[in-house]
């Protein structure tokens, strides 16, 4: 007999979070061949990631503003079936409840109120009373998203030079902590002298679509001076979100610094190749093999306890010295790092024992990173 699982992941709407969600949901589903795994997500996220993940029967869009407004009124409740075998909630709500808006607490509370359990109720990776109830999980299951057949097919256009690097400038932050579009210039054409014949697919979204995020710190000018000076980078801006997925899955590797949609690489099958540094470490997904190139940096990862001087920096719309000065230091090892995601033998093993080694070379701050914990006992 089939048994339902609603997995309740309504955050903020950076794709990443989305990601998460689906990550969560294959974990579930790699330890339950029999059960059916339903997704509630912030419906300015990337819902529609659901269709291209077959181990997820179904994801509903809950606007939380409307939500807290009407309560279980509200017109995005009213498809949602209410009673299920298990309803669980990602541990982000025990463990960032105070970052929650009054908003989102209120769409919880609401959740909580309309579905109930015929199981078990109860936050993942939570132990209880009760907690022998629960469903099993997989830690970190191995899981492969799978774009549209027509978007494969318009990626293929793409596929004629070799090899092919999928890149993102920045993420979703107005602040200035990503390169300058002239570092982005010089990596690239430092990776066209490495590897003859690569090519660029420069991805972004330049428009917000239903109040979705969208890529900052980059003028149209800047990227046209960028496609200018290097002839083999192509411009793949706002070409729809199954289109990019499908160019993620045709390249050799993803380049980028900590952004969300980051995640969807090793969720087609490509490793990526990180800009570390600021606030966040670079976790990855789907047992896929990685290299983030870290900052010296020992404040790193900086959530907490930004040095003074990048904090001024930031006040005063400067970049952070990490992704200025300290990222054309770093150039020379994206391209090493290049060099090893494209090495046959390079494994998810072998990243994780360069991801350790680099931590400690560094002294970064091994408690605040997280990825490290993620990844225990996958090597």
């Amino acid at each position: 007999m089939t048994r339902t699982l609603l997995l309740n992941w309504i955050y903020y709407r950076p794709v990443g979070h989305a990601v998460e969600a689906m990550a969560a949901a294959a974990d579930y589903a790699a330890a339950n061949p029999d059960l059916e795994v339903h997704l509630l997500l912030n419906d300015r996220t990337t819902v529609e990631l659901a269709d291209y993940c077959p181990w997820v029967q179904r994801a509903y869009g809950i606007d939380v503003e409307q939500v807290a407004a009407d309560g279980k009124a509200a017109a995005c409740l009213q498809d949602l079936p209410r009673a299920w075998d298990y309803v669980i909630s990602s541990e982000r709500l025990l463990q960032n409840y105070p970052s929650y808006s009054k908003a989102l607490l209120r769409c919880h509370a609401v959740m909580d109120e309309i579905t109930s359990a015929r199981i078990w109720r109860g936050v993942r990776g939570v132990t209880g009373q009760d907690s022998h109830e629960a469903p099993a999980y997989v830690y970190q299951a191995p899981f492969r998203m799978e774009p549209p057949q027509k978007s494969r097919k318009w990626a293929r256009r793409f596929g004629s030079q070799s090899p092919i690097c999928a890149a993102l400038l920045g993420g979703s932050s107005s602040e200035p902590i990503y390169p300058a579009i002239d570092g982005w210039i010089r990596l690239f054409k430092q990776l066209s002298r490495a590897f003859p014949g690569m090519r660029f697919l420069v991805m972004g979204a330049s428009d917000s679509t239903k109040g979705r995020s969208t890529t900052h710190g980059f003028t149209k000018e800047e990227l046209g001076a960028l496609f200018e000076d290097v002839p083999n980078a192509t411009n793949c801006y706002d070409v729809g979100l199954p289109n990019q997925l499908a160019l993620l899955e045709l390249a050799d590797f993803f380049l980028s610094p900590h952004t969300g949609f980051a995640f969807l690489a090793p969720s087609v099958g490509t490793p990526w190749l990180a800009i570390s540094g600021t606030r966040w470490p670079d976790p990855t997904f789907a047992r896929m093999p990685f290299y983030a190139v870290l900052p010296d940096c020992p404040a790193y990862p900086c959530f907490e306890g930004m040095l003074p001087g990048c904090r001024d920096r930031l006040a005063q719309g400067i970049r952070v010295e990490c992704m200025a000065a300290g990222f054309d230091k770093r150039i020379g090892a994206l391209v090493s790092g290049a060099r090893l995601l494209m090495a046959p033998g390079f494994d998810l093993a072998a990243a994780i024992q360069a991801y350790q080694v680099q931590a400690e070379q560094k002294g970064v701050n091994l408690e605040r990173l997280y990825t490290l914990d993620m990844l225990k006992g996958l090597s």
